[in-house]
């Protein structure tokens, strides 16, 4: 499971987050309700996995962990800052 779900986020982070929804229990497990990881999956999906690993992580959560998932934030909104861009021209 880990090498497919490495391969997924590699080619596409929705697709990985719907595959953790679909085979796994992870999301509902860190998520509350359906609404935040549904959120996450429209938006933010490479923040949505990271913090799902940061909070699920057996070692339990550290700052490397949130550094990581800071990271995937920035990188998200970054991602979206490109293609509203690209649709203004």
């Amino acid at each position: 499971m880990g090498c497919i779900l490495s391969l997924l986020v590699g080619i596409c982070a929705r697709a990985a987050v719907g595959y953790l929804y679909v085979s796994t229990e992870l999301l509902t497990t860190v998520f509350n309700s359906v609404v935040w990881p549904l959120v996450g999956f429209v938006f933010m999906p490479l923040s949505t996995l990271a913090y799902t690993w940061a909070v699920t992580d057996p070692r339990g959560t550290s700052v490397p962990h949130m550094l990581l998932v800071g990271m995937c934030v920035l990188t998200d909104l970054f991602i979206m800052g490109i293609s509203l861009r690209r649709r203004k021209h």
